[in-house]
């Protein structure tokens, strides 16, 4: 079974997927085609982060 919790923007492991996650979707995407918060953007109030 999946276990979901907040994740936290500080944790090295969370960011490092993160900036993967960004960087793997520029390389596959058409040009133009993909958007993204950075991290600045995720510790916003508004947005929470999810880890499994």
């Amino acid at each position: 079974m999946m276990a979901v919790h907040t994740a936290s923007l500080e944790d090295p492991a969370v960011r490092d997927l993160i900036a993967y996650h960004q960087q793997d979707m520029e390389e596959m995407s058409p040009p133009g085609t993909s958007w993204a918060l950075d991290l600045s953007g995720l510790s916003g109030p508004s947005v929470t982060v999810l880890g499994a």
